[in-house]
Parts: C-alpha cells; structure tokens; sequence
C-alpha cells in the first residue's frame, strides 16, 4: 500500500514530488521521484506568490488567477511581462498604464469588465470558480504544479487552455484588451458606468489603484487585497448590453461580418521638422482591422493646420514614396494613389475610393501625399486629423476611424 505521497522540496524555479509506497509482504519501499523543472526562464518573481496558490510567480501560469495564460497576457509577445501594461486602447494606454503588469492586473484594458469575465470561459463556469465575483478564481479550485485551475486545461497541469480567449468582435484583439468588445460602444458605457470615464476614451480614470491590483480606486471596494468582490460594477456577465448583436441571426457577431476601418499615418522622426526641410513626404493609411472585405465607397477626410500646405498635384499614377522611418532614414513605401480621388477645400483633403476599389482582410491601402509648412510662422506644433466617414466599405463601428499626428517644427534659420 501506498505509505507515503508528498511534496518533499519547493524552489522557486522547480518542484520535486516523491511518491513512496511499501511493496506488499516486505519490509521494503518502492520509492519515485519526479521532479518538474525547470521553469521557463522570465523576469517574473522567484519569491513573490501573487495569487497565493502555492506557485511562486516564475513558476505560475497564471499568475494572478484570472484564468488567462500569462503567456497569452504577454500582449507583445517578448518574453517580457513588465512591459505589458494597457489601460484603455493604445493612444492613451503608453501614457496611461497604471504601473501593474497585465499578467498581473485584474482588469487590463481597465474597462470595468474584470479579465476572468472577458476570458471566454463560459458564464456557468465562471459562477462555480468566482463565486464572490472579484475577479480571482476562488482558493478552492483545484490548481496543480503549474498554477493553472486543473477545470480551465484540457487535463491536469497540460498548462493547454481548454477554452480560447474571447473576442466577440473578431477585431483581432481579446476582449480583455478590448474597450469596446461588441464593436458598437465601450464596454464601460455599455455596463451604465460612462460617468467613470473622465477623458473620452472608453476606461476608467482616474488612474490609481492603492492595493496594485488592476482595479481603480473608485470601483475598488476593498484597497487592502486583490480583487473587489461584488464591485459596483459587478455583475459583468448579467449585463444584456454586453451581449454581441447578431442582426442576421447566423450565430456570429455583426462586428464578425463587417469590415473595420481605421486611419493610421507613416511620417519619419515622430513628426519633428526642421526649417531647413521643406517639403515632406508622408503617408496616410487606411487599415483594415477584420477578416472580411470591403464593400462599397470608402470616404476619408484629412485635415491639416493653417501652417501646412499639400504640396503640388496629387501623382494619381503614383506607386512608391520615399518617406523617412523613425531614424530618419528615407524608406521606399509602396503606395496606391490610382485607386483614390482627391477633392481639396484648403483646410481639408476629402479622399474617396473609386468603384471597384476594396480593401482586403487585415490589409491596407497607402495614399502618398507630399506636404510644406509656412516657414513664416514660427516654431510649433500642428496636427492632421484623418477621419474615416462612418459607413465607408459597409463598416458599423465609428470608435477608431480618427487618427491625430502632432507636426513639431522648430526654426533654426535664425541661430
């Protein structure tokens, strides 16, 4: 019979099991070792246990209990946990981030969603394994060496989710980073708490979380643990408003069958020009962010500061343009000015596609444009401010068809 099973050594890079059991009808032992190391090397803790289930952090899947893989939580997939850390979308998530890793922040997008209920895991089982809903699988969930709930692998310590993460607008990003995970408003508007969002862009502010835990103070009903059972706003799953619109009743989300749209701009050194350049080539490119195509006229208006000044004739037969990267260095980008008409107001470019013209799944389009800035006036900053009409290519969701870049100018010709 067996005499003896027991965890007889713990380090924080690996564990050693021994099993010993007595041979029947002898004083002699049968004794087995196994020893689960070592541990994928990483800038986690070697002696801090986050969730306090046994696994010191380098060693735990999931470090924080929320039911996402840390390694699916290294958002940028550099092997580096310390850098992820968003809050909110990605304009204000660089400056904004509240300081706590994702692999260890309870709500990463900071949404007011917690991530264990935007993980995918089915609401049934969310209830038996969070049953105060703060966000934390409870401490009675069976986890093994690898610190993963034995109920969310496809079979003890496989370390393989069993369910994949969500993402109910097929935009490419989960629903945990994801402000606005139906495709139609920010999750934290659609859970009736926008009076949260004091800047406009879909998470909660002020930044600042006492207890580290990824949950801002003001929903936070307990700053001394992890988690905030039964928050203010809490409970996620119950909201109808979250729930993904499916008009057409094919069991897939309207934001899965509809194009994305979103402007983006390619300008070297971060936009910082000097007086003795002039003029500049750049790049406007519409992207588009889902698995299905265009359908139909795309409309993006560019608008400029008085200081700056399209310079020439749109090239409609134009194919490469010679822009500078981020050191300065001048790139060729393949552009597709002969599929776009141009029509300029002077403060505003209004770009429209031409019949026939689409954008493909996760592809692009690239206008080349050239621009001069009014060396009379002095040092700076302007902007352009690309918007995508709303509706343009058959797209429904209108919260990332802006895109802002600052123009810096510093004049030199006087020095």
């Amino acid at each position: 019979m067996i005499k003896k099973i027991g965890l007889s050594l713990v380090f924080a890079l690996f564990v050693v099991f021994t099993i010993q059991a007595q041979i029947p009808g002898t004083p002699f032992f049968w004794q087995k070792k196994k020893t689960i190391a070592p541990c994928p090397p990483s800038n986690k803790s070697a002696v801090i246990d986050t969730d306090g289930d046994g696994i010191f952090d380098a060693c735990d899947l999931d470090s924080d209990n929320d039911g996402i893989l840390d390694g699916l939580e290294d958002s940028n997939g550099d092997g580096i946990f310390s850098t992820d850390d968003l809050e909110g979308d990605l304009v204000f998530g660089i400056i904004l981030g509240n300081g706590v890793a994702n692999y260890l922040d309870l709500d990463s997008d900071n949404d007011g969603i917690l991530d264990l209920w935007e993980s995918g895991i089915p609401i049934s089982i969310l209830n038996s394994i969070d049953a105060n809903h703060d966000g934390i699988i409870d401490t009675g969930v069976a986890v093994g060496a690898n610190g993963f709930a034995d109920v969310l692998e496809t079979f003890p310590d496989s370390g393989v989710a069993k369910y994949a993460l969500a993402d109910t607008d097929c935009d490419g990003v989960p629903d945990y980073l994801d402000t606005a995970s139906n495709n139609l408003q920010f999750d934290l508007y659609a859970i009736g708490k926008s009076n949260l969002d004091q800047l406009g862009g879909g998470f909660i502010t002020p930044i600042a979380d006492v207890d580290h835990d990824g949950i801002m103070n003001n929903v936070d009903i307990d700053w001394t643990e992890r988690g905030s059972a039964n928050s203010p706003v809490s409970p996620y799953a119950n909201n109808t408003n979250l729930s993904l619109t499916d008009t057409n009743g094919n069991g897939i989300s309207d934001g899965c069958n509809v194009p994305d749209l979103a402007p983006s701009f390619i300008l070297g050194n971060q936009g910082v020009l000097y007086s003795d350049f002039n003029p500049h080539n750049f790049v406007l490119t519409v992207n588009n962010t889902t698995s299905k195509v265009t359908n139909g006229s795309i409309v993006v208006e560019l608008e400029y500061d008085p200081a700056l000044t399209i310079f020439g004739s749109y090239q409609t037969g134009l194919t490469t343009i010679q822009v500078e990267d981020e050191s300065a260095t001048l790139q060729n980008v393949s552009v597709a000015n002969a599929d776009w008409t141009i029509a300029n107001t002077g403060t505003k470019l209004i770009l429209t596609s031409k019949p026939g013209v689409v954008i493909n799944a996760l592809s692009s389009s690239n206008i080349g444009l050239t621009f001069s800035r009014d060396l009379t006036i002095t040092s700076g900053i302007d902007t352009f401010k690309a918007n995508v009409t709303v509706g343009s290519g058959s797209e429904t969701n209108g919260l990332n068809n802006a895109a802002i870049f600052p123009i810096t100018y510093y004049d030199f010709s006087s020095k």
